[in-house]
């Protein structure tokens, strides 16, 4: 088990840092971009009538400033523990369901990567003349305003907010386990993380929008990605399978013929790689050890491979 999470806290630290140097390195000099798409989604929310960063801000602090302290707080570290509560009990208690919405988790890595080279965003707190109080500054909460690593975030990578979406995996994960209380806080957890991102300045309402949509399609790949990780786990089962047995299927890929895995794979099948005795079987020797091998990767190889990545 201890060498199982090792495996896990690297893996998804080497695709944060390597999602983090996307993020950061792809255009060093973002800030007339962002500023200008800031405008352009200000203008957008008007239009929709979505326009409720400034009033939000308001109201909590003019009224609430307590809970805007805390709220700023909350959105500097009270993603990062959600996360790592729901994976240690995901972990634990459902690793099927950990390593689906771990799966999930990398893809909107990989997606909210896409979107923050396309899109620089300036967020609220950024946009010159709109107005709004930077809590996370005047808290001295913003690492990137006095550094330049690189691993440092990016302040114009807005669109979609990964809070917010990953907030809501949080939430989705409570709901894997029995536990009522856990699925209360998962709803509140998501609650809470969506006025903080809007009144701390840090996300427009239309990057919350994003932020579901870049979940929602997450889910998608990884639902399509399902029926196509048992052939390629049948494949990888072939490379470190007997090289004697494989060596006609490896003769047929190359010449671009069907291998017939499964249905939907076309046919003639692996086995007939060998020939077939008149009873309808396979005769001994190649064909049928290559036959043999197939039922097994089916059945077992499958299964090895969408672990690690599903």
């Amino acid at each position: 088990m201890r060498g199982a999470a090792l495996r896990e806290i690297l893996l998804i630290g080497v695709c944060y840092v390597g999602f983090s140097l996307v993020r950061n390195l792809a255009d060093p000099s973002p800030v007339l971009d962002a500023v200008r798409n800031g405008w352009q989604v200000v203008r957008l929310e008007g239009l929709l009538g979505l326009d409720l960063e400034w009033n939000v801000q308001r109201e909590i602090g003019g009224r609430l400033s307590g809970f805007l302290t805390f709220l700023t707080y909350f959105y500097a570290v009270g993603l990062w523990l959600g996360l790592g509560l729901a994976a240690v009990v995901l972990f634990w208690k459902r690793q099927g369901a950990y390593r689906r919405l771990r799966g999930v988790f990398l893809v909107t890595l990989a997606g909210a990567a896409v979107g923050y080279v396309v899109y620089p965003l300036a967020p609220p707190r950024f946009l010159p003349g709109f107005g709004m109080l930077d809590t996370v500054r005047e808290m001295g909460l913003d690492p990137s305003a006095s550094s330049d690593f690189v691993l440092s975030y990016n302040r114009y990578a807005a669109m979609p907010s990964l809070h917010y979406a990953w907030a809501l995996l949080v939430t989705v994960a409570c709901f894997q386990v029995r536990w009522w209380w856990a699925r209360a806080f998962g709803v509140g957890f998501q609650g809470l993380m969506l006025v903080a991102i809007i009144a701390t300045a840090n996300h427009y309402v239309v990057d919350a929008i994003g932020g579901v949509l870049l979940l929602v399609i997450a889910f998608a790949v990884l639902k399509a990605a399902e029926g196509a990780w048992p052939v390629i786990g049948w494949a990888l089962k072939a490379c470190v399978s007997d090289g004697r047995a494989w060596t006609p299927v490896f003769a047929r890929l190359l010449s671009g013929e069907s291998l017939g895995v499964g249905a939907g794979w076309g046919r003639p099948a692996m086995a007939e790689a060998g020939s077939r005795a008149p009873d309808g079987g396979v005769e001994e020797g190649v064909g049928a050890e290559a036959a043999a091998m197939r039922l097994r990767a089916r059945s077992l190889g499958s299964e090895r491979w969408v672990g690690l990545f599903v």
